[in-house]
């Protein structure tokens, strides 16, 4: 299998119900990368037991080295900084645990960037639709019904980039992956958009209660407040 010069990063919490599915799509990739980095978001199930006893298991099998690190963080953005900051590679690649990606996620971002030299990262999209009326309802009036936002999660980067940008803020668990995109328009880093690359939610979406809905909700929008180029509703 041929492996190319990217470190791709997996934030996780409490996700033992899905990382098997996970592991499983990122040792199938059609182009494996040169290491993968699990981040603990100080879960509290035994998500990092899992991947340690997937890792003693299979690494043998690989070219590509899996780490599971923890640093103590627990937000998404956190963790990405730590996979950021100990990744040798050149190129680093943003995955979600919870979603399911193609096998050719990371050939078809990098047939992307190979084929548009003039571009510093490509991303593609989640495309949520729900799981029942109230998760389908959640996700109309939130992120859009079945439209396409283009993602951290998707994600293809040169490393360089966070030079320039820094790394995410620090300690967010959400909007940081919104100011982002909107600081590289401000420096000139281009970007593009693959919208052959699509994910989607494992289960639930958005929220499937109206308690859960309203308790989700608090906790996404608060994070926002303050954040630098960041004036969505």
């Amino acid at each position: 299998m041929p492996v190319a010069d990217i470190s791709v990063a997996f934030p996780y919490h409490n996700e033992s119900k899905t990382l098997r599915t996970t592991l499983g799509l990122i040792s199938r990739q059609t182009l494996m990368p040169r290491e993968v980095f699990f981040v603990n978001s100080s879960s509290t199930d035994d998500s990092s037991q899992v991947i340690d006893d997937w890792i003693k298991e299979n690494q043998p099998r690989f070219e590509t080295r899996f780490h599971n690190v923890f640093e103590g963080t627990d937000t998404p953005s956190s963790s990405k900084n730590v996979a950021i900051k100990r990744a040798a590679s050149t190129w680093i690649a943003f995955m979600d645990c919870g979603q399911t990606f193609e096998e050719d996620w990371l050939r078809r971002q990098w047939d992307y960037v190979q084929a548009h030299p003039e571009v510093d990262l490509v991303s593609g999209g989640c495309i949520l639709a729900g799981t029942g009326i109230v998760d389908m309802s959640a996700v109309a009036q939130t992120y859009g019904y079945k439209i396409f936002p283009p993602t951290v999660p998707t994600t293809l980067v040169k490393k360089s980039v966070f030079d320039k940008t820094g790394l995410f803020l620090a300690g967010r668990r959400a909007g940081y992956d919104f100011a982002w995109p909107l600081l590289l328009g401000k420096l000139g880093i281009k970007r593009g958009i693959n919208e052959s690359v699509v994910i989607r939610y494992i289960g639930v979406n958005y929220g499937d209660s109206l308690g859960h809905i309203f308790k989700k909700s608090i906790t996404y929008a608060a994070p926002t407040v303050g954040i630098p180029y960041y004036y969505i509703p």
